[in-house]
């Protein structure tokens, strides 16, 4: 049986190897943008998404693809469930270290931020959308 450092441990190995920090951006109803923390991992077996989930949290789901081609799954988590998530598997990651540190960093900005409904202050804002950016330079940098 594993304990619960090694279990943390394979997650971040999996994930490292396997998974995806994404912050998406996207444009509401009133015009203004709004920002998700995501984290998602693929994978043709189901069991070590089911690990991931057990552990984390989240949610499973199949990917549609061409019927020639193997199932898919994928785990998401996401906004402060994922940041416990990165929390965790952070000491331990190596390729995905910096992508998961922004995406820890960007979604700090949500806990100093005004109430649900309140005006985002611009600093707020503009501090988002660069992370947001980073986020993107830094997968690149890893391809």
């Amino acid at each position: 049986m594993l304990t619960i450092n090694e279990k943390v441990a394979y997650a971040a190995g999996f994930f490292d190897g396997e998974g995806c920090v994404r912050i998406s951006a996207y444009k509401m109803r009133n015009g203004s943008t709004n920002y998700l923390l995501k984290v998602t991992v693929k994978q043709t077996n189901r069991a070590p998404l089911l690990f991931l989930q057990e552990m984390f949290g989240g949610f499973i789901t199949e990917e549609r693809r061409n019927s020639s081609v193997k199932r898919c799954w994928v785990w998401n988590i996401a906004y402060g469930k994922c940041a416990e998530f990165l929390e965790k598997v952070l000491p331990a990651l190596q390729v995905k270290f910096v992508e998961a540190a922004i995406g820890l960093f960007f979604q700090a900005t949500f806990t100093n931020s005004p109430g649900h409904g309140e005006p985002v202050p611009e600093h707020v804002k503009d501090l988002r959308r660069h992370l947001c950016a980073q986020c993107d330079i830094e997968k690149r940098n890893n391809f």
